[in-house]
């Protein structure tokens, strides 16, 4: 699959009406089941927003809003929607902030150089509720998640394979894990999955994101936008989001599916009629209790709309008349696979 980046935009969807038993389309055109894919990405090219900052560290999530560190031991609170800096606060740790993380109500800030303090911080009063000395000397402290009511925190050093260690709310050491990277800098999960971005990795010294199974083996490696610094990553739920200290950007990056050729395994699954079509689609389910829900893109995988519900075996599906020559429709299943179709919107 590949990924894309895009700006906040306002996604007008078009179903007019649909037989539901299920939910109903998302206003925003949004997919709150969509997953990161594993498979390797094209270079991602467009940021999201670009905070009035001349240094980028780690990313975390509270509610809607950014935090991240910066590059003299501030870390500021950034508008997701605007990219407008909405709060700042001086940890007086003095160096750069390239670990921050919130659980338990708490921000979880660790600094870079020479990192052996991690703070944890009211996000609302600011205030500094805990200060820890980091149980592992390490020449950077580098990402930091908080998962399974635990902190993930990368260490390095140079030259040598980075460890990612596991420590309780104490800051004491459970387990450690090597990541396989040289220099891994922000650390995420989407709870299926964790995920690394690495800063010069050998052969080539380029940007990756890595990819690992729950286990930390490393799966797949795919390319980053933005330059040679991706500090920072966080998961907001359904999007990796990227802070990138060369650029001064932070990227959105979302799953776009791949649309590959259409085969005979499509038609065993279901027809689909007429091909082209004034804004009506007409579907024949082979197995009907296997549809998990019907989505459409266009033709540059941007979701438009989609709809859980249980359908019969043939089925109608009113279309607007979106301004676009073909849509994309994708059918997906109940064990998470997907069949796809092109059609042809006539005019």
């Amino acid at each position: 699959m590949k990924f894309y980046c895009w700006i906040f935009f306002a996604i007008h969807l078009c179903f007019s009406s649909v037989q539901s038993s299920g939910q109903d389309i998302s206003r925003d055109g949004s997919d709150p089941f969509t997953r990161i894919p594993g498979n390797r990405s094209q270079p991602l090219a467009y940021p999201f927003i670009s905070p009035p900052l001349g240094w980028l560290g780690d990313i975390t999530f509270v509610g809607q809003d950014i935090w991240v560190g910066g590059a003299t031991g501030f870390i500021y609170k950034i508008s997701s929607l605007t990219g407008q800096v909405l709060d700042s606060m001086d940890t007086q740790l003095n160096v750069a902030i390239d670990g921050i993380t919130y659980g338990n109500g708490s921000l979880w800030v660790a600094q870079s150089w020479l990192g052996h303090t991690i703070l944890k911080i009211d996000p609302v009063t600011k205030s500094i509720q805990q200060t820890f000395t980091h149980p592992v000397a390490s020449q950077f402290t580098h990402g930091m998640l908080f998962y399974d009511n635990k902190l993930w925190v990368n260490m390095f050093w140079a030259g040598t394979t980075d460890t990612t260690y596991v420590l309780d709310t104490l800051c004491q050491v459970i387990r450690k894990y090597p990541n396989h990277a040289f220099y891994s800098h922000g650390i995420a999960n989407d709870g299926h999955n964790f995920w690394i971005t690495v800063n010069g990795q050998p052969p080539n010294n380029s940007e990756y994101l890595f990819k690992y199974d729950l286990n930390f083996n490393l799966l797949d490696s795919l390319p980053l936008p933005g330059g040679q610094y991706p500090n920072g990553l966080a998961y907001d739920g359904r999007c990796l989001w990227l802070a990138n200290a060369d650029s001064v950007n932070i990227y959105k990056m979302c799953e776009m599916p791949v649309f590959e050729k259409e085969s005979l395994e499509v038609e065993e699954v279901f027809t689909l009629f007429p091909n082209p079509t004034h804004g009506e689609l007409n579907f024949h389910f082979n197995e009907p209790q296997c549809i998990r829900r019907i989505e459409l893109y266009t033709a540059e995988g941007n979701l438009i709309a989609f709809q859980d519900l249980r359908i019969s075996e043939n089925f109608t599906l009113p279309i607007c008349k979106y301004n676009y020559s073909m849509v994309l429709v994708r059918i997906l299943m109940n064990d998470n696979s997907f069949r796809m179709r092109k059609v042809v919107l006539s005019r």
